[in-house]
């Protein structure tokens, strides 16, 4: 049995041997990922619990049995590659996030807030290059992001709050890490109670301490609704300047649309 860190599975995919498993853990989610003649054979079972620090990975040279209560899936791989292709990546939906407290920022004042956010499981194997596995570690509760039932759109709930220090935050293998300014450029006080995150928008890099961020989000509120603005940043946040890009956003589009209306990010 060869063990491996998680950075470095993320980094380089495995070599899987015909025969053999490779077993991951991130929390509580746990995956078993076999190479069979012909055929992989991907088992997975979701976790519970977003903060739980354990992680682990291993390749195994014998096949192993996966346990009760997990969900199998065969891939068709007639190619004579054994790599394991694994990514974290954003979540398929936005994720509403509230601050620890509801925040008042004053005029020409910004904020910056931090969160940790859930990520995808995305893999491909053997020599075929698109995903073939796309699921979440543990799977958020969904929400209803609107003024009313009409308006709005279903996103997931971060179990987590946001912070106002980027030290507050729990580290856990399972969680990406994203930092959002929040800039109150009108005359008024400005509350900010919940925030959509376009996560699919947003890529994924990896800090030297193995920690995953985002890019950041830059929310701008004026004094009329043409001077709202939101923007992703280019690059690694500058809480880790040196993270190295892992994953490109699940959804590659610009997002000018969602300059339209800060109401439509901030409740």
């Amino acid at each position: 049995m060869t063990m491996q860190s998680l950075s470095n599975l993320w980094r380089t995919p495995p070599e899987v041997p015909v025969g053999a498993t490779l077993c991951l853990e991130v929390g509580t989610f746990s995956c078993w990922i076999e190479r069979r003649v012909g055929e992989w054979r991907v088992a997975y079972r979701q976790g519970h619990d977003p903060l739980d620090m354990h992680s682990a990975v291993s390749n195994r040279s014998e096949r192993v049995s996966p346990i009760e209560g997990t969900i199998v899936r065969r891939i068709v791989d007639e190619s004579s590659s054994g790599l394991a292709n694994l990514k974290p990546t954003t979540a398929d939906r936005p994720v509403v996030v509230r601050p620890e407290v509801p925040l008042s920022v004053p005029p020409k004042t910004d904020v910056r807030i931090y969160v940790s956010l859930p990520f995808w499981l995305r893999g491909s194997f053997g020599a075929v290059t698109t995903a073939q596995l796309d699921v979440p570690l543990v799977r958020p509760t969904d929400t209803w992001f609107g003024p009313n039932p009409a308006n709005g759109e279903l996103c997931y709930a971060s179990r987590t709050q946001g912070k106002t220090a980027v030290s507050e935050l729990t580290r856990a293998p399972g969680r990406i890490y994203a930092a959002i300014i929040v800039e109150n450029a009108s005359h008024d006080v400005l509350c900010v109670e919940r925030i959509k995150l376009p996560v699919p928008y947003l890529s994924i890099a990896m800090a030297p301490d193995g920690r995953l961020w985002t890019n950041t989000l830059k929310v701008r509120h004026g004094t009329q609704e043409r001077d709202h603005s939101v923007s992703v940043l280019d690059g690694p946040p500058r809480e880790a300047p040196d993270a190295v890009l892992l994953a490109d956003p699940r959804i590659k589009e610009p997002i000018g649309f969602l300059a339209r209306t800060l109401g439509g990010l901030l409740r």
